[in-house]
């Protein structure tokens, strides 16, 4: 399978045909030919549709044997799919590129992390809309402030997901930052990459967003004018002057420890929902029922483990209609969260 091979001080880049770069192995010694106790044999991936290097890691000095009586040696694979570094004591395989399906669309998201990656969370998910608002029907992946500080600063990652085409139809991509600016050498691309045929050379490349400095917490929708991304509600007839209260809500991985209540002024519970099990866990309910339009109602939800809907346990969220308007939404919170709607003062 290996096309080339290549011998310390991996000094130089190399690919496995020509034309098309996967591959970039380097030492940090300043010393050609000389290895130094701290050195690191890096690994990086270079993604020529998109024009994106990823990290793949490192192999220490103490490891590989920089002996050049018996060199470590890096073989590619024929496709640039997969690199093996041997040495001494251990061969590390690293995967360099995952192929999707002729007809799958591959979300890549590229990530320059700064001194702070701790503080970055991002998700991708099959949206719908209500009312004309925008609703989350499921996740796909996500990420909530899950690049540790001590591993993951000042590095680049790379993320990939393949989907069937027809689910980025309604889709939608949230990047944030909780702790702003991302430093001036930090930022990101999330790309959708269609192959046209089987080169991924001449591939379609989609860009979906960009982020640098202040300007990284974003939300792109594709889809929220789309007929086919309209989630259909079962109609109901409300009597006099009631209106359709409609609440979306999306569990996180424990359902069982979500419940939800909306009161009248005097605090009485006019609605209500909980005792949820194990298996609506990421999945979406749409509550509906008739409240009286001339009253204020206020809406509160409850964590009995006191971490909310999102994120440290799956991505979840709620969203709340009257009268055929989005009145409040929600997800990240602690114990409970409360809103008022209705006619209030």
């Amino acid at each position: 399978m290996a096309e080339i091979e290549v011998s310390y001080p991996f000094s130089e880049v190399r690919f496995p045909r020509e034309g098309s770069a996967s591959t970039v192995l380097f030492a940090t010694s300043r010393r050609r030919n000389v290895a130094q106790v701290a050195d690191k044999f890096r690994v990086m991936s270079f993604d020529p549709v998109t024009e994106t290097f990823e990290s793949l890691g490192s192999v220490l000095t103490t490891d590989v044997n920089p002996s050049q009586n018996t060199p470590t040696a890096a073989s590619l694979s024929e496709k640039g799919i997969s690199l093996a570094v041997t040495g001494r004591s251990a061969t590390q395989v690293y995967g360099l590129r995952r192929f999707c399906k002729a007809n799958d669309v591959r979300f890549r998201l590229s990530i320059q992390l700064d001194s702070n990656p701790q503080a970055i969370s991002w998700s991708v998910a099959e949206i719908g809309t209500i009312f004309g608002s925008v609703v989350t029907n499921r996740v796909y992946r996500s990420c909530p402030n899950c690049y540790m500080n001590g591993l993951f600063a000042r590095t680049i990652v790379a993320e990939q997901l393949c989907l069937p085409r027809n689910q980025t139809n309604c889709f939608q991509f949230s990047f944030l930052d909780d702790m702003p600016p991302f430093e001036s050498y930090g930022g990101y691309n999330a790309f959708f990459i269609q192959a046209s045929n089987s080169t991924p050379r001449t591939a379609n490349v989609t860009e979906l967003a960009t982020g640098v400095g202040y300007n990284v917490t974003k939300n792109v929708v594709i889809g929220e004018t789309n007929p086919e991304c309209k989630i259909d509600v079962a109609p109901v007839s409300c009597p006099g002057t009631q209106k359709v209260f409609l609440l979306s809500l999306l569990f996180d991985n424990y359902p069982g420890e979500t419940e939800w209540e909306v009161t009248r002024p005097n605090g009485v519970a006019a609605l209500s929902g909980g005792n949820y099990t194990e298996e609506m866990a990421a999945r979406p309910i749409r509550d509906v029922s008739c409240l009286p339009t001339n009253r204020c109602f206020t809406f509160t939800i409850r964590d009995s483990q006191n971490d909310g809907l999102c994120c440290n346990n799956g991505y979840g969220e709620y969203v709340g209609f009257f009268n055929g308007v989005e009145v409040f939404r929600g997800g990240r919170f602690n114990s409970d969260q409360s809103h008022l709607f209705g006619n209030c003062p």
